[in-house]
Order: structure tokens, then C-alpha cells, then sequence
């Protein structure tokens, strides 16, 4: 098949697809979890083979082929959808976070909630706890640069962040049981311990 494939025999095209389009879709569905894009995923994978037909003959395992660039589509997808999410959280925090932001008309009821739950877990917080919390988050500060300015130790200051961040989330969590998995990592994910 090999031979009649990278000749480009669309009979044998046909019967690779045949044969390993659902252990391939299978795959792809593990990770993707949204049945639409693995479909394009999986059209994707058909095609660079397609692509690369005169490469198959000289193959030694077709199926070791076909998961190598099903797994590649499958993380440059997966990076690709992560850059996008940490720009939408980015830009989201960067609403958040300003000094003395009022959520307006065009924020709805849930985003008008969450801020005021944020704002009250912050409150919660000891006072230094609040201090490298908000210059971390607010002031975009780093770690070494808190450390210096409170005149604390790296380590306290991360230790400081770390218990922020969990009071933050329990609190918001305890009272908002939706939110968890749809927009804590919106509201806490700009914390990156550098």
C-alpha cells in the first residue's frame, strides 16, 4: 500500500483512510475534547500525508507516521488555543486590575459579581499578604522587586503570594460554586511566580 500511496494511487489513499481514520479521530478526540476540530484535526493529518505521499514509501512503520503528525497537529493546536486563552485572560486582567475600576453597563451580572468577590477575598487577606498581593498582580512587580521594596525575603513573598492566591480562590469559590473551572483562572491566572 505503501508503494501504491506515495505514487499517488487515491485507491490507496481511500483504504488508509479506511483504516485508520478512527483510531486516529480517537485520538485527537482524547485531547481536543470538541468534536468539530478534531474533525478538521483529522482532515489535517490525512492531508500532510497526502502532502508527503512520496516520503511513505521509504517508511518503516505507517502507523508510527500517522501518530507523530496526529500528536504534532494535536500540540501545535493545543499551544495555539492556549496562546489564545492567555491573551483573553490578559487582556480581561488588565480590565480587572486597574486602580479603581468600575464594572460598566457593557460587564454582565456574573463579571459585576466576580469583582466585587475578588475585591472582598482581597480585603480578606492580612495586610502584607494584600501589599504583595496587589503589587504583584496590580503593579506587575516581581517577585525580587516586591522583596527589595517590603524589605521581606523572596521566599516570604512568594509565600505570601501563594496563600493570596489559594484565600482568593477558596473565597471566591465558596461563594460562586460556578466558578471554579469557567473564570478563577481569568481572575488568578496572571499570578506567575517570577
Amino acid at each position: 500500500m505503501l508503494t501504491r500511496l506515495s505514487t499517488g494511487d487515491n485507491a490507496a489513499f481511500s483504504q488508509l483512510y479506511n483504516r485508520y481514520s478512527v483510531d486516529v479521530f480517537s485520538f485527537i478526540i482524547l485531547y481536543v475534547k470538541d468534536d468539530m476540530v478534531a474533525e478538521d484535526l483529522l482532515q489535517t493529518v490525512f492531508l500532510r500525508c497526502w502532502e508527503r505521499r512520496g516520503e511513505l514509501a521509504v517508511l518503516r512503520s505507517l502507523k508510527d507516521f500517522l501518530f507523530i503528525v496526529t500528536r504534532n497537529l494535536v500540540y501545535d493546536h493545543l499551544r495555539h488555543m492556549a496562546v489564545r486563552v492567555k491573551q483573553l485572560e490578559d487582556t480581561r486582567l488588565q480590565t480587572w486590575y486597574l486602580p479603581g475600576w468600575q464594572a460598566d453597563e457593557g460587564y454582565g451580572v456574573l463579571e459585576k459579581e466576580l469583582h466585587h468577590l475578588y475585591q472582598q477575598a482581597i480585603s480578606k487577606l492580612t495586610p502584607q499578604q494584600q501589599e504583595v498581593y496587589r503589587r504583584h498582580a496590580e503593579q506587575e512587580q516581581s517577585l525580587d522587586e516586591i522583596a527589595a521594596a517590603m524589605m521581606i525575603a523572596k521566599a516570604t513573598v512568594k509565600k505570601h503570594l501563594e496563600i493570596a492566591r489559594r484565600s482568593i480562590r477558596n473565597y471566591i469559590t465558596s461563594h460562586r460554586s460556578d466558578v471554579p473551572l469557567l473564570l478563577l483562572p481569568m481572575i488568578l491566572g496572571n499570578l506567575s511566580f517570577t
